[in-house]
């Protein structure tokens, strides 16, 4: 635990920096990010494939 009491001086603190946002929280960020787009578009992608392609007459061999 910190145990200097002294008074802070404002004419000759030091500023405080945030040391900015850690490279593993940026990583997962942009990793969920990502994830959230390729689940967006693989389901866009799934519903459309039938307007696309008409995939349940395609393959059938008409007799």
């Amino acid at each position: 635990m910190h145990s200097d009491n002294r008074p802070i001086d404002p004419a000759t603190a030091d500023i405080p920096t945030s040391a900015g946002i850690p490279l593993g929280v940026r990583f997962a960020l942009f990793g969920g990010v990502c994830i959230v787009l390729l689940i967006m578009s693989l389901t866009a992608g799934s519903s459309f494939i039938g307007h696309y392609w008409p995939w349940n007459t395609a393959m059938q061999a008409h007799l």
